[in-house]
């Protein structure tokens, strides 16, 4: 199975996000706070984003693999800046 956790989660729940990718599970990155990525700068994204894989990677070791998506039926900044 795939999970895509947001930060609030790794800082609570360490043991499952470990446990979840002892176990074989794929952890993904589902951004810091899961704010509006598209009303925010390229900056304000790219620390959404960051944020969430070094703390992921902080507890298992791997961090998650690059993933773009829309969010909000809007295109990010990420998007708008490629």
């Amino acid at each position: 199975a795939t999970f895509f956790l947001v930060s609030i989660w790794v800082d609570d729940y360490p043991h499952w996000v470990k446990t979840l990718f002892d176990n074989g599970m794929e952890i993904m990155n589902h951004s810091s706070t899961h704010g509006h990525l598209g009303q925010m700068s390229y900056a304000q994204v790219q620390a959404e984003v960051n944020g969430c894989s070094n703390k992921i990677e902080g507890i298992t070791g791997v961090g998650p693999p690059p993933l773009r998506r829309r969010l909000h039926a809007s295109a990010s900044a990420l998007e708008r800046a490629s």
